[in-house]
């Protein structure tokens, strides 16, 4: 199975950048997520034809429980204007922009691997990233 990668801490921590370095190689689709009704909206429609290895949901609203974003860690259908529906399952990298709560749910545990750069070293950080980075493209 494959882990999506949640990271959240204080506002200049570096998390975009680390996470900008780690995608270099990568086609991505960035969902801007500051407004907090962003996942309820169709936020695809602008996805394109190409299928895309992750979706960055970048700068995401405290008020969004993380757990909205089991729904998008399988096949997700999208329904772009003036292309026919398909489904895509790219890795989702999850960046918010402040600290918060984790679920301590397994599903939610099994399907993230969670990153708080609030409560690491900077050499942890991009350790970690690195591990699931390897994983992540390896499997």
């Amino acid at each position: 199975m494959k882990k999506h990668l949640l990271i959240h801490g204080d506002l200049r921590s570096g998390k975009s950048l680390l996470i900008k370095n780690l995608l270099n190689n990568r086609t991505v689709f960035k969902i801007y997520c500051k407004d907090p009704f962003i996942l309820s909206t169709n936020f695809l429609w602008s996805y394109g034809a190409e299928e895309k290895q992750v979706l960055h949901f970048e700068d995401v609203n405290k008020s969004i429980d993380p757990r909205e974003f089991i729904l998008y860690t399988g096949f997700i259908p999208v329904d772009t204007q003036g292309h026919k529906i398909f489904t895509i399952n790219p890795r989702l990298i999850i960046e918010y922009s402040n600290e918060i709560e984790i679920p301590n749910e397994h599903s939610f545990i099994r399907m993230f691997h969670v990153v708080n750069t609030n409560t690491i070293s900077y050499r942890e950080i991009i350790s970690l990233i690195h591990k699931w980075n390897e994983y992540t493209w390896n499997k």
